[in-house]
């Protein structure tokens, strides 16, 4: 992280290296703002157009020029590069782990034959009340169920094919039981 107090019309520029391909969250930001943002190359050339919101990905391996573009008013800048962790992948049915602000990768298998189709369960745990939203990819469909101590289960809500589910999720354990919306 690097902070700066920029003046009314004046800006910053940071020199930084990838040493390892992969994916890197750039981002500049201060009180209720993203600030704008001209990204570069190590020789100057520009990888985005001048006054594009400082929140970027970065992949390749090299040298960088950020310039944070300066702004009509006096503002603090916060700057951060980011490791953007992969996504954490798991086969099979589960339950597996289902961490916060983490994209987890698995594959649906369909069964063999006539067994019964068991859906892929996910489980993760809030210590607070939290405004969630919970999105799958590739036809898939799930229903959120709410995990009480005593071993019983509440349907929580559901995430549809056609989005993802947004809404408010108590503190508590939950499973999501993914399966894929057609055979």
């Amino acid at each position: 992280p690097a902070r700066v107090s920029l003046p009314a019309g004046t800006g910053a520029v940071y020199r930084f290296r990838v040493d390892e391909p992969g994916e890197y969250r750039l981002r500049a930001i201060g009180a209720s703002r993203v600030f704008s943002c001209r990204l570069e190359d190590g020789d100057g050339w520009p990888l985005l157009r001048p006054g594009t919101p400082a929140d970027v990905r970065v992949s390749a391996a090299g040298d960088y020029r950020l310039v944070v573009l300066p702004e009509p008013v006096a503002a603090r800048c916060l700057t951060l590069l980011e490791r953007v962790p992969p996504p954490l992948r798991v086969s099979g049915h589960g339950p597996h782990p289902l961490p916060l602000g983490r994209a987890v990768a698995s594959t649906w298998m369909e069964p063999e034959g006539n067994e019964p189709r068991v859906p892929d369960r996910f489980e993760l745990e809030l210590t607070a009340p939290a405004d969630a939203t919970i999105a799958l990819t590739g036809e898939m469909q799930a229903d959120i169920v709410r995990l009480a101590a005593d071993g019983s289960v509440t349907n929580a809500g559901s995430v549809p094919i056609t989005g993802p589910f947004v809404g408010r999720l108590e503190a508590g354990r939950y499973r999501l039981e993914a399966v894929c919306g057609r055979v």
